[in-house]
């Protein structure tokens, strides 16, 4: 349906100076092309975005990343329970990670079911950026210790300026318990 899509390209045009949008709950579904094409906007001032409960799909996903590759005033990202954005989904989000333009400097990613496959996904992204400074994973407890030290070894990267770490709320072992102490200490 396009609705969705049409209202928030109506709310959008109408405040083209915006900073901060919670759509949290909007259920934006279809409204990811308008959102991606006013992050893609030079002269969008976003710095601050909020989707959580949106019912987001792979196809949004891949969608809201297009706006993302092409936006450099994005700050803080946070797109939690959004349980219907799978692997391929995700993939897309996280290969913003990687551009150089990306100015991403908090990412909220709770209670999006994780498995270890997505915290792989994000690990590889997160390799050689230098912008992240917060990232929250709490509450994605699918996540194993295979996944867990996947993480871990970005803390290892010297581009890594990671200042805030949520992992709480996930089950997370000894094992990797100590890979994360290791990767502090090195």
């Amino acid at each position: 349906d396009r609705g969705g899509d049409e209202l928030i390209h109506q709310v959008l045009t109408c405040h083209p100076d915006l900073r901060k949008l919670n759509l949290s709950t909007v259920k934006i579904r279809s409204g990811c092309s308008a959102l991606a094409n006013f992050l893609k906007n030079p002269n969008s001032k976003l710095s601050e975005l909020e989707l959580t409960f949106d019912e987001i799909d792979d196809q949004g996903a891949a969608v809201l990343a297009t706006g993302l590759t092409g936006n450099s005033t994005l700050k803080a990202l946070t797109i939690t329970c959004n349980e219907s954005i799978f692997i391929s989904g995700w993939q897309s989000i996280f290969a913003v990670l990687k551009s150089s333009s990306c100015m991403i400097e908090v990412l909220d990613l709770n209670s999006n079911e994780f498995e270890d496959r997505h915290i792989v996904s994000l690990s590889n992204a997160m390799r050689n950026n230098s912008r992240l400074r917060s990232v929250s994973l709490f509450d994605n407890p699918h996540i194993s210790v295979i996944g867990w030290r996947a993480f871990f070894t970005v803390l290892h990267n010297p581009t890594n300026e990671l200042e805030k770490l949520d992992i709480s709320n996930n089950r997370i072992n000894d094992d990797a318990i100590e890979d994360l102490i290791n990767a502090l200490v090195t």
